[in-house]
């Protein structure tokens, strides 16, 4: 998990990429294609943690922007032909503040989580409210005794009803450990929920969280032992959080990072484990579904999905090829995961997706980073 992070800053000009990054529209019955479309005016550093698209017109982007000796906050809102920047708050007592999810549940209801850090090293969780026309801080508790509390994700079943996910640090006369961190929220505050840790781990964080009913969700994330890192899925029954077996390949570690529910019976959960890992949820029990890996990747991982239906899905995420980092798309047709090749702007060094979001199996936005040069740049991948 990404506490603070910074970007080199590039002393050059984005007129150029920008303006080769415009996204058309495909006629009316043509095929849905994947094309660039470029990022906010004012926005030309930094990188997108996560989109969500209540609508195939309105989409709410968060992530960092990167500054000068620092990283701020970034929200992008998608009026159906741009990016345009949104105005938000700075968090009082903030040396570097960063989004890392959001969740609409309409075109003008989102939230979104994150972090911020003090000048005292301390690191706490950050909530936003978007109401059609401003973002406004939302309280938002901090583990007791921790210096270092984090939301990595959140999803909203209603306006009223959203629980955000992370970890917060532990420190004794010995160690430091992280434990799992949930937090809820009621429409007027956040609070604290107990979330379980496993008895044997050393450390335990949730990354990503689904909800299809207010009284249903679904969270994933990680933890680790001394020996290795295994998945770990918990549950929201209406009142309790509990541990769900999860399921490990082959290997010596496996993280989830992202997942989605399109009903309480059916959940699709990714991340990487001796390569991608895509899981399913059918009601009862989790089980491994077999992904693609590109060929000539020395390594891959799945960081966001999302499910429009039953029997589509597209997972992003990252692989690299020896030391160069590439974005990475796969899609579900209801039978087998598919490798889609997605494009990148021209002279492109890095790239990395994600988050991705779906209002429709021919709607979708992919967004993350790329870079041209020592710093990065906001990359918006859409389909339509």
């Amino acid at each position: 998990m990404v506490i603070g992070r910074t970007f080199a800053r590039a002393g050059v000009a984005v007129v150029l990429v920008a303006a080769t990054m415009v996204g058309v529209d495909a006629p009316a019955g043509a095929t849905p294609a994947w094309t660039l479309v470029g990022t906010a005016a004012g926005a030309a550093y930094g990188e997108i943690a996560a989109v969500s698209c209540p609508t195939s017109t309105v989409c709410v982007a968060v992530g960092t922007a990167d500054r000068p000796h620092s990283v701020g906050l970034l929200a992008e809102r998608w009026d159906g032909s741009t990016w345009m920047t949104m105005a938000t708050p700075n968090p009082t007592g903030a040396i570097s503040s960063q989004f890392t999810g959001v969740a609409c549940t309409s075109t003008t209801s989102c939230i979104a989580v994150g972090q911020y850090n003090t000048p005292a090293t301390v690191t706490k969780t950050l909530a936003m409210r978007w109401d059609g026309k401003h973002w406004s801080i939302l309280s938002s508790p901090n583990a007791p005794g921790s210096a270092v509390s984090v939301l990595a994700g959140v999803a909203c079943a209603s306006p009223t009803s959203c629980f955000a996910v992370g970890g917060d640090f532990v420190t004794t006369s010995d160690t430091t450990s992280e434990l799992t961190l949930v937090e809820q929220w009621n429409g007027t505050t956040w609070s604290i929920v107990t979330s379980p840790n496993q008895t044997f781990a050393v450390d335990s964080s949730l990354t990503s969280v689904a909800c299809p009913t207010a009284a249903v969700c679904v969270a994933v994330g990680s933890y680790d032992t001394q020996l290795v890192t295994s998945t770990l899925t918990e549950q929201w029954n209406g009142s309790t959080w509990s541990i769900v077996a999860s399921a490990n390949p082959s290997g010596p570690d496996s993280q989830l990072s992202g997942v989605t529910c399109t009903s309480t019976s059916n959940c699709v959960a990714v991340g990487v484990g001796h390569g991608t890992l895509v899981e399913r949820w059918n009601g009862t029990t989790w089980a491994i579904v077999t992904s693609v890996n590109p060929t000539g990747a020395t390594s891959a991982s799945l960081t966001g999905v999302s499910c429009p239906s039953a029997t589509h899905c597209v997972a992003v995420g990252t692989i690299f090829r020896q030391t160069v980092r590439q974005r990475l798309v796969e899609t579900y047709n209801g039978t087998r995961w598919s490798l889609v090749t997605v494009p990148v702007p021209s002279g492109t060094k890095v790239s990395g997706l994600n988050g991705v979001s779906c209002e429709t199996t021919s709607s979708c936005f992919a967004a993350g980073d790329f870079g041209l040069g020592p710093s990065l740049r906001p990359l918006f991948e859409r389909y339509s």
